[in-house]
């Protein structure tokens, strides 16, 4: 009588089949690896692989007993001692999760075997894998090393976003085998590059349908809008002769704080420029902008003085190039108020209007702060250095009381005006 032994494993990597004489005796000596993005992997190395099940049919396509139904993924190899000698069917399967099935078919070899012999088998892939890449045109990577931080990708199948994949990865990690399998069917595939913010540069979108095996996909990222240059100079008065130098004497800035601010609501996007930035004008980096967008760009320095200017515009098709900047001196000015006089003395207080006007300057320059009841102190930035009107009037249940208008001065950072006294 046959005497049936244990199951012996041993890991073993191949790449060919062969057929001959068991290394073990009588055995069906069998090594295996798995066929993933086009390259012959031990077992161990693919991650999504749960588990590795065997099956030996006769030639009635019965199961033969006691041949063992998992192998081991790790080991790469088992040794079968239950089979007579003779001509079967093998199936040698890698399951794992695919669209919420935990014991989907990855992987799969079936081919004719005999015992004796030795085999070197690889599974080869039963369901999707995508290999992703992008550029962005004529221009390659160059973005990478300007504008773009991070690509982020989603494979979806539009209903549901059953066996989707999303993921994040460094702008020149191109291409990137997409770690999880898919169904075979139509999926989209989204590609956007995305600044150090997360603000969206540049992006694409396709559907592709999936074939067994691998299949490769190289996306040509396209701009989300135009980008914004500026360029700078500074002075400390307005009306001064612009300074472009930015070591000069009344200048000593090292950077400056640019920001783009949405006058349609929404965040802002910022970034530190250089002062000595060798590209000017400058193409901010952080955002893009579509046609259209109502836009303001805020930029302020530290240096000799604070430096700022502002300038709103709408977004024109492609870049918007403006015309150079100039920073000009500011500071800050806090001022309280007190009511000394019993005519100026409401029923109910709610609260102060205070409004501070640069003399010489334009009506849309002045600065206005609405106090409320509990409120003592308003703060005006920023102010060019000159002089101002400071007008104020007290809100009360009766109605506005006891408008008046004092002179007030900037010319440094921080000024603490002098209170207005009603």
């Amino acid at each position: 009588m046959r005497r049936v032994l244990a199951l012996s494993l041993t890991s073993v990597l191949a790449a060919s089949a062969c057929g001959g004489d068991a290394e073990s005796g009588d055995a069906l000596a069998l090594r295996f690896t798995v066929s993933r993005g086009g390259e012959p992997l031990a077992c161990a190395d693919v991650s999504e692989i749960s588990e590795v099940t065997l099956k030996l049919r006769d030639a009635q396509g019965r199961i033969v007993a006691g041949v063992p139904s998992t192998v081991d993924c790790a080991a790469g190899a088992v040794d079968v001692y239950a089979a007579p000698a003779g001509t079967y069917t093998l199936e040698l399967a890698a399951t794992g999760t695919l669209s919420g099935d935990p014991n989907a078919v990855l992987f799969k070899v079936s081919q004719p075997v005999t015992v004796p012999g030795t085999y070197d088998l690889v599974l080869q892939p039963q369901v999707a894998y995508l290999t992703l890449g992008w550029t962005f045109g004529d221009d390659e990577l160059a973005p990478c090393g300007t504008e773009v931080d991070e690509i982020g990708v989603i494979v979806s199948t539009g209903a549901g976003q059953v066996g989707s994949f999303t993921g994040t990865f460094g702008c020149t990690a191109t291409p990137v085998v997409i770690p999880q399998p898919f169904d075979l069917q139509e999926y989209v595939i989204q590609v956007e590059a995305r600044s150090t913010e997360g603000f969206p540069l540049f992006n694409h979108t396709t559907s592709r349908i999936l074939d067994r095996g691998q299949n490769t996909y190289t996306a040509n990222l396209t701009p989300l809008g135009g980008q914004v240059f500026f360029d700078w100079a500074f002075a400390v008065l307005p009306g001064d002769a612009p300074i472009r130098m930015c070591d000069a004497a009344s200048v000593q800035v090292g950077n400056l704080e640019v920001t783009i601010e949405s006058l349609e609501g929404g965040a802002s996007v910022s970034e530190s420029v250089p002062c000595t930035a060798t590209m000017r004008p400058y193409a901010f980096t952080k955002a893009r902008f579509t046609q259209g967008r109502q836009l303001a760009l805020v930029v302020a320095a530290e240096g000799e003085e604070r430096f700022w200017a502002r300038e709103e515009f709408t977004m024109p098709a492609g870049d918007r190039v403006g015309d150079r900047l100039t920073l000009t001196a500011v500071g800050t000015a806090t001022v309280g108020f007190q009511v000394a006089t019993a005519s100026c003395t409401p029923t109910r207080l709610d609260g102060v209007t205070l409004t501070a006007r640069r003399r010489g300057a334009d009506a849309a320059e002045a600065h206005t702060v609405e106090l409320g009841a509990d409120e003592t102190e308003a703060t005006f930035t920023p102010l060019f250095y000159g002089t101002y009107d400071v007008e104020a009037v007290l809100q009360t249940d009766q109605g506005p009381l006891c408008p008046r208008t004092d002179v007030r001065s900037v010319s440094e950072r921080a000024h603490a005006w002098a209170p207005i006294v009603f």
